[in-house]
């Protein structure tokens, strides 16, 4: 990342600058340059962790899309079987109920045939 290491390196700013002088154009603009590109790297960086976090969120995000739609698949598909065991419950219900009719009937005429042939 650093174009310039040597240059820039806090020993060479040490190098250049002397105690016992006032530091330079050449030395200022060099500070400029090297704290400007420290803080271009550490803004890069937070762009990364910035891009690797979103990217996260955004697999998590996918992740509970497609559970949500399993979810709502089968809450839809638990009121279609619903519906159906109501339908069958019905159903059954009617059948009983003409079943019980039925056997009322075979009663009522199995007497009414056991009276008309004692009566002979």
């Amino acid at each position: 990342m650093d174009l310039y290491p040597e240059f820039f390196s806090t020993d060479y700013m040490a190098e250049t600058g002397d105690a016992g002088r006032l530091p330079t154009s050449l030395d200022v603009l060099a500070s400029d340059v090297h704290s400007r590109l420290e803080f271009h790297r550490y803004a890069f960086m937070d762009c990364v962790g910035i891009k690797n976090a979103l990217h996260c969120v955004i697999e998590e995000r996918e992740n509970l899309q497609q559970r949500q739609n399993a979810i709502d698949q089968l809450v839809a598909e638990k009121d279609s079987l619903t519906k159906k065991n109501e339908e069958l419950a019905a159903e059954l219900e009617s059948l009983k109920e003409q079943l019980q009719a039925r056997e009322s009937s075979d009663q009522q005429q199995g007497s009414g045939f056991q009276q008309s042939h004692s009566g002979m």
